[in-house]
C-alpha cells in the first residue's frame, strides 16, 4: 500500500503526560514519550500538544530530556492535577483552554487513562458540540478493578469509569485499541473498532536470522537464565512471581531469575534476591535505559517472564521477540493476542503461582524449545515495530479525512 500524504489539517493531541519546566527554564519531557512523538511528527505536520505543565524538577525514576520539538508544532499549557480535588478546582480552567485548542483543530486525539481526572471525558464533550473527526485511543484499562480486595467504592467507582468511558469510545471518529477484548467490550459495534497493538522497538532493534542464532549459541554455553523486566508492583504479577520462586525453593528445583525495575515491591524483592541459599537464585540486576542496553540484557536471557495480572497488552512481548527471546507469561486478554502458545511463547493461567512455578521449572530443562519459540518470535517482531504501529495510525486518519477537491489547499 502506498504511503499516504502527511497530515496537514490542525491536528490536536491531547494528553495527560507532563511536561517538566526546571527552575533554569529547561523544558523537559519523557525521553520515551518524546521517542512516540517522533513518530507523530513524521506524518502530522500541523501539531499542537496540549498537556499539563510542572513547574519544578523533573520527578527521578524516568529519563527527562529538553524538549526538541520541530518548528512549527504547537502547545497548550494544561493545568496539572496531583489529586481529584485539584482537577476538580482546575476543572474550568481546563474546559476554557481545550475550547479554544479544539476550536483552532480539525482532527482531536484523545484518551481516557489520564489520573486522576481523564481529560478524554472534557474532550469528547467539548468535539461532540464542536463537530470535529476524533481519534480516541486505548492502551489500558486500569480503571478496570481486579482482586478480592477492591471494596464497594472502587467497584462502584470503576462502573462509573466504565460506563463514561465506553460513551467516549462510542462517539470517537477512530477508536483504535491495543486488543480486541478493549474493543468488544467497549464498543457497542466491534466491527468499528481498529485493533493494532503496542509496539515500540525500532527496526534497528530487531536482530537479523543470524544474530539470533549468534545470540543464542551464547546463551547455550552458560547456564539457563529468565528476566522479569517491568514495573514491581501487583499489577505486573510480582506477588505472584514471589510466591512461584518459594514455591521451587521447597521443592529443590535450580532456576536463575533475573530482575530489572523498581516498585513498592522492590523491598520483598531484595528480600528474596539476599537468599542465596536456595538452587532457585535471583539477582536484582541494575536499571538500564530503554534502547540498545536494554536489548542486550534481554537478549542475553532464555525467555522472559511476563506473570502480568491486568488485561493490559505490554509492550515487553515485542521488545522480547525482536531479540529473538520467546516469553513466558500469564494468558491474560492482552497477552494472549499476540503470544502463540507453543510457537513463540508459554501461557499459564493468571494467578496460578503453581503454574508459575512449573513453568519456570519446564524452562530450566527445554532450551532447544525455547531457542526455536525464539526465532519464532523474531519473525513477528519485524513485522510490528513501532513505525508500523504509526503507519497504519497514519493510514486510518488518512482514510477518514475528506478527499479535497482539486485545486484545493492541501491537496497531495
Amino acid at each position: 500500500m502506498p504511503t499516504p500524504p502527511p497530515i496537514t489539517a490542525p491536528y490536536l493531541l491531547v494528553t495527560g503526560i507532563p511536561l517538566y519546566l526546571d527552575g533554569g527554564g529547561t523544558l523537559l519531557i519523557d525521553e520515551l514519550w518524546l521517542k512516540d512523538l517522533r513518530e507523530h511528527f513524521v506524518y502530522l505536520h500541523n501539531l499542537t500538544i496540549a498537556s499539563p505543565l510542572v513547574k519544578a524538577p523533573s520527578p527521578p525514576g524516568a529519563k527527562y530530556v529538553p524538549v526538541d520539538f520541530p518548528a512549527g508544532v504547537k502547545r497548550v499549557e494544561l493545568p496539572y492535577n496531583s489529586s481529584m480535588l485539584r482537577a476538580l478546582r482546575n476543572w474550568p480552567r481546563t474546559f476554557n483552554r481545550l475550547w479554544r485548542a479544539i476550536g483552532d483543530a480539525e482532527i482531536v486525539h484523545l484518551g481516557v487513562a489520564d489520573w486522576p481526572l481523564p481529560s478524554g471525558w472534557t474532550v469528547t464533550l467539548i468535539t461532540r458540540l464542536r463537530r470535529r473527526i476524533t481519534l480516541i485511543v486505548i492502551e489500558s484499562a486500569f480503571w478496570r478493578k481486579q482482586g478480592a480486595t477492591v471494596g464497594i467504592l472502587g467497584r462502584l467507582k470503576a462502573r462509573v469509569w466504565e460506563a463514561i468511558n465506553r460513551w467516549c469510545v462510542n462517539r470517537a471518529t477512530i477508536a483504535i485499541f491495543t486488543q480486541h477484548q478493549y474493543r468488544d467490550e467497549l464498543m457497542a459495534k466491534p466491527g468499528l473498532g481498529h485493533v493494532i497493538p503496542a509496539s515500540w522497538i525500532d527496526a534497528d532493534n530487531v536482530l537479523s536470522t543470524y544474530a539470533v542464532e549468534q545470540s543464542w549459541k551464547d546463551n547455550l554455553a552458560a547456564p539457563a537464565r529468565l528476566l522479569f523486566a517491568g514495573r514491581l508492583v501487583e499489577e505486573k504479577g510480582v506477588g505472584v512471581l514471589l510466591e512461584a520462586i518459594q514455591l521451587l525453593r521447597d521443592r529443590g528445583v535450580a532456576a536463575n531469575i533475573d530482575i530489572i525495575g523498581s516498585g513498592h515491591l522492590s523491598a520483598a524483592i531484595e528480600a528474596i534476591a539476599v537468599d542465596d541459599s536456595s538452587q532457585a537464585r535471583v539477582t536484582l540486576l541494575a536499571q538500564v535505559a530503554y534502547g540498545k542496553p536494554f536489548f542486550d540484557v534481554v537478549a542475553s536471557h532464555d525467555a522472559v517472564l511476563i506473570p502480568s495480572v491486568s488485561d493490559e497488552q505490554p509492550r515487553l512481548v515485542y521488545d522480547s521477540f525482536s531479540q529473538g527471546v520467546p516469553v513466558l507469561a500469564s494468558a491474560t486478554p492482552g497477552i494472549a493476542a499476540c503470544v502463540r502458545d507453543g510457537v513463540d511463547g508459554k501461557l499459564i493461567p493468571p494467578r496460578d503461582a503453581h503454574a508459575l512455578a512449573d513453568l519456570i521449572a519446564w524452562a530450566m530443562t527445554h532450551r532447544d524449545a525455547l531457542r526455536a519459540m525464539g526465532v519464532a518470535g523474531r519473525d513477528v517482531a519485524a513485522a510490528y515495530t513501532h513505525r508500523e504501529m504509526h503507519a497504519r495510525r497514519w493510514q486510518l486518519l488518512a482514510d477518514a479525512l475528506p478527499v479535497p477537491s482539486p485545486g484545493t489547499p492541501g491537496e497531495g
